[in-house]
């Protein structure tokens, strides 16, 4: 591990969650490139140093540890954070048990009950709502060439979790009171 030696340095850790931007804000902050960023889980490996001059302000050296993302232990006992964790993608799904046809089955209750069935609809370019994921993957499987159903729902959870099948609200809103007169 680097060491900053002059008392007018400053070292700042980054962590969080995995692919949730954390290599990205090291490149705001540097201005430049300097940490290597991907639009999945996982891509930084191991923690990395880099050595800033931030003038503005503080007028000091900066030694800024990245670091991979934080995750949850394999064997959650909410299984239901990991799936939610999943669909953001935040944990690969397929280190979730029972895996992503399950998590996909999950977005799809999620989509059909709060009336977004339209982003699986046009993504898969899908006629009508359906209930069955196994509907859902078939349809995936042919449109996308996935061989298999693991493939097609693993395929749908990345795509969901890029913003590539529109935006999405996963969380469900209480429906406001009614005041009583």
């Amino acid at each position: 591990m680097a060491t900053v030696s002059k008392k007018n340095s400053l070292v700042w850790l980054v962590c969080g969650m995995p692919n949730t931007g954390k290599s990205s804000v090291i490149n705001a902050l540097s201005r430049r490139g300097a940490a290597s960023t991907a639009a999945k889980p996982g891509h930084t490996r191991g923690q990395t140093v880099y050595n800033l001059r931030v003038t503005e302000g503080l007028g000091k050296k900066v030694m800024i540890l990245d670091t991979p993302g934080i995750t949850l232990p394999e064997k959650s006992a909410d299984i239901m954070q990991g799936y939610n964790l999943a669909l953001c993608g935040c944990l690969p799904s397929n280190t979730i048990e029972p895996g992503p046809v399950r998590i996909a089955e999950y977005m799809l209750k999620i989509l059909n009950h709060t009336n977004q069935q339209h982003v699986y609809m046009d993504f898969s370019r899908m006629k009508e709502p359906v209930d069955d994921i196994d509907e859902l993957l078939s349809v995936v499987q042919k449109r996308f060439g996935k061989q298999q159903p693991n493939q097609a729902a693993s395929f749908l959870l990345q795509k969901l979790s890029a913003g590539e099948m529109g935006g999405v609200i996963l969380d469900e809103y209480p429906q406001p009171r009614e005041k009583k007169t």
